[in-house]
């Protein structure tokens, strides 16, 4: 099962020069090259190189590989091998001509038929042995296999010029790259076709195969740089997943398309995370072994659009497509009647609106709410917003609500048990959402208090983005909390803002709902002047 989206290169020869000399060295050349920046040309993306999610190549030997081959039932091009590199830095002609000149022409035969693949290279190493020995078989070997440039490169690990071996190395990376991306662009080909040719038939029967052809499309447009097309496609398995789900959401389990991808219980929903959009690819694998709930589906999905989102410089839709995605959830979650506990939605859906947020003014620089635009103000209090209802069903559901008597210990700990912290926190420039809410579920006065503080949040985006009676109809909603915890001169502060609003402008039922409240809280506070 693939695990990072990396380009694979497998190794053959004598690996042990490999992994003392050339490994390291190699490997860090090759990040570097992918870390570049890219240019821009009309909108459109140029690149030779791999996208910097790949961090780097992944290096195997030529044994596991074919091991690995022979174990997996689906082939996904991203996990195959872009390039196979023979190492040797032999200097002994006996040596060459009984070992390692058969060995080279096995290998060529074994990956020119089973394999079917002629992308391979021949690497001769200079080393202080075979300099030393002044015995270079390297235009033999050439010689020998060779018939074309890209065939066979020459590293000068040693050299009385240091020049000469700084050129050797950018010689060689430069090579690779372009042979493995030339390769993993051609192996993608035919899964682009394929995509285009199954959309133009799809049903009940090929539904899951197509989804998982068009993610392995998503995710190799990603590693090559081409971010527009795999945000579009990423776009499109939202849809799809979202149009399965309902089409298909009166067939059992069992009988439903995406059976095989979905589990028919939730064990994780974790909170996106929108910083480190790298963990994404934790929840590929459980994608593809079908170990996947709904919402770990949607999590990798939409980190994997916020990450697009922040390459293309589009942060300002992150937000509504944060929302886009918490709808849909909410639908699919009520259609397909899979046993989860009760409030997992509330806690994923309060986690992914903090979290965007978090990830919006990320983006922004830790841009000042003087410096943002008021369509972004109103975007964070709208998410915020959202966020705020949620944490309360979430609240009502655990029984940790002022008016419950004890909380739900059961119902906290089966939720807190899909929620994964993350490794380290430290690490992290903003809040840890899964934590902090933990920390929030497993404590009534954690939970009353962080939910006080984030409704005063709330109604002062409201307020700073001009939106004042949406401000104060969370208000309204914030007071009576206020009330029920026995906070009867903040909750009389409130109501007399509402109520200074309301009247004026003739709201008769909000301002009377308003002032019977206010009069309330007035007459236990003994304020008979306002009272009366």
């Amino acid at each position: 099962m693939p695990g990072d989206p990396q380009p694979l290169i497998s190794n053959n020869g004598d690996e042990c020069m490999f992994n003392l000399l050339i490994n390291k060295e190699l490997s860090e050349r090759l990040v570097g090259l992918q870390n570049q920046p890219i240019t821009k040309s009309d909108d459109v993306i140029i690149s030779g190189s791999f996208s910097s999610i790949c961090r780097g190549f992944r290096f195997l030997s030529y044994n596991s590989i074919v091991e690995v081959e022979e174990e997996n039932e689906r082939v996904i091009f991203y996990a195959d091998p872009c390039l196979y590199i023979y190492w040797t830095d032999c200097c002994d002609p006996d040596k060459y001509k009984s070992q390692v000149k058969p060995d080279i022409s096995k290998w060529i035969e074994a990956i020119e038929r089973v394999h079917k693949s002629v992308n391979w290279l021949i690497v001769y190493c200079v080393t202080k042995e075979t300099k030393a020995k002044k015995k270079q078989l390297g235009e033999k070997i050439k010689n020998d296999f060779c018939t074309k440039p890209e065939q066979y490169s020459i590293l000068k690990l040693t050299s009385s010029d240091e020049t000469r071996v700084q050129d050797s190395w950018s010689a060689l990376v430069t090579k690779i790259n372009t042979l493995c991306f030339a390769a993993f662009q051609q192996s993608m080909q035919p899964v682009v076709e394929l995509v285009n040719k199954m959309a133009d038939y799809l049903n009940i029967d090929n539904t899951y195969e197509f989804f998982l052809n068009k993610l392995d499309v998503a995710i190799g447009y990603e590693m090559c740089c081409q971010y527009e097309q795999a945000l579009g496609q990423y776009n499109e398995l939202h849809l799809l997943l979202e149009q399965s789900i309902m089409k298909y959401s009166s067939e059992t389990h069992s009988k439903h398309p995406l059976k095989k991808m979905l589990a028919s219980w939730h064990q994780c929903w974790d909170c996106p995370d929108l910083t480190h959009p790298e963990r994404a690819w934790k929840y590929l694998k459980m994608i593809l072994s079908g170990k996947a709930s709904l919402i770990t589906v949607r999590t990798f999905i939409f980190m994997r659009e916020a990450s697009l989102l922040s390459m293309l410089c589009r942060s300002w839709l992150l937000a509504e497509r944060a929302l886009q995605v918490l709808h849909s959830t909410a639908r699919e979650t009520r259609a397909l009647k899979f046993n989860y506990p009760d409030g997992v939605f509330e806690a994923w859906a309060y986690m992914t609106c903090m979290e965007t947020v978090s990830a919006i003014l990320s983006q922004l620089h830790r841009a000042s709410l003087e410096d943002m635009t008021a369509s972004l103000l109103l975007i964070r209090a709208g998410l915020w917003e959202y966020g705020l209802r949620k944490l309360y069903k979430l609240g009502q559901i655990c029984q940790l609500v002022p008016t419950s008597e004890k909380p739900d210990d059961l119902l906290i700990s089966r939720i807190t048990a899909g929620i994964s912290p993350c490794s380290s926190i430290a690490d992290r420039e903003y809040d840890d959402q899964g934590q902090l809410l933990i920390e929030m579920l497993l404590s009534k006065n954690n939970f009353t208090t962080k939910y006080l503080e984030l409704g005063e949040m709330v109604i002062g985006a409201y307020k700073h983005a001009g939106r004042k009676r949406t401000a104060f109809t969370v208000g309204l909603h914030m007071a009576e909390l206020h009330m029920n915890l026995g906070l009867i001169q903040e909750a009389e502060q409130l109501l007399d803002d509402i109520c200074s609003l309301y009247c004026p402008e003739n709201w008769t039922m909000f301002s009377a709902n308003a002032a019977s409240l206010l009069a309330e809280c007035q007459k236990t506070l003994h304020l008979d002047t306002k009272y009366l």
